[in-house]
């Protein structure tokens, strides 16, 4: 597939980042419970990524396989839960494009030191000075959106 495909795939993903942070904060806000809400939208996507092992058929690894995954491979789930834990608590607070411009300088901010020194298996991409001013650029948009 190109890269035009899975460029349009993934600005759709981000669309939706707003929309389940809101679908989120509306459980939470009838349940006043915002760790229900949170366990409520891990066990969907857990139930939707079992019935897709189910559907595609892919052979699961085994033990073996498993022991050479390095330790922190193993913390992508910390990360998702920190993410709808966050988003929780700050959607309402912050509104939709507040907490994605918020969301994005973040992952922007990652992303340029993963890039750079090449952590977790990414391939280095030294940062540059057009990558440092497109991170600035989405720096001052959190200040002119909070205005």
């Amino acid at each position: 597939m190109s890269k035009l495909f899975w460029i349009i795939i993934v600005v759709i993903c981000g669309a939706l980042i707003p929309i389940q942070a809101g679908l989120n904060a509306a459980f939470k806000k009838v349940t006043h419970n915002g760790l229900l809400a949170g366990c409520w939208n891990t066990t969907l996507a857990t139930i939707i990524f079992i019935l897709a092992l189910l559907t595609i058929k892919k052979p699961l690894p085994n033990i073996a396989t498993l022991s050479t995954i390095p330790w922190w491979g193993y913390l992508g789930g910390v990360c998702g839960a920190f993410y709808v834990f966050t988003s929780l608590a700050s959607a309402h607070k912050l509104g939709a494009i507040l907490l994605i411009v918020c969301l994005t300088a973040g992952q922007m901010i990652g992303s340029v030191i993963i890039d750079h020194f090449g952590l977790i298996g990414y391939e280095i991409k030294s940062i540059t000075i057009v990558k440092f001013i497109g991170i600035l650029c989405v720096i001052l948009g959190i200040y002119l959106i909070q205005k």
